[in-house]
């Protein structure tokens, strides 16, 4: 178990992971050890999904490492050729074909991690 205090208030919380969120046992709002306060406001889930990226005429794979109603955050090797607020089209088996907007991405040269939003 990790030691971790909530970014908001300060109340130390143990997690058995940085990356997922959970919320805080005295101001209840949902926090990573990771990535900080949750943005989202919405419950996420970890959650592997494989799938496929599109955009402008390139093939990407990529697998999911959290979902949640509105989004996903998404787990790459190598450096995508997209940017933040460019439009994707994504490819997920079971739930078929949407298309989503980065909102964030970190890249290095081994893998890339990015959140996306899905849109109509």
């Amino acid at each position: 178990m990790l030691r971790i205090p909530c970014p908001k208030c300060g109340e130390i919380s143990y997690t058995p992971n940085v990356e997922g969120f959970y919320p805080c046992p005295r101001c209840a709002d949902f926090f990573s050890g990771k990535f900080g306060l949750d943005r989202r406001r919405e419950l996420r889930r970890l959650e592997r999904i494989r799938l496929r990226i599109y955009h402008q005429g390139r093939n990407y794979r990529g697998e999911t490492f959290d979902v949640s109603m509105t989004g996903f955050g998404v787990e790459m090797l190598g450096s995508p050729h997209f940017s933040i607020h460019e439009v994707l089209t994504i490819d997920r088996k079971r739930y078929g074909i949407s298309r989503a907007k980065v909102v964030w991405i970190k890249k290095d040269n081994q893998k890339a991690r990015f959140g996306i939003e899905t849109v109509n």
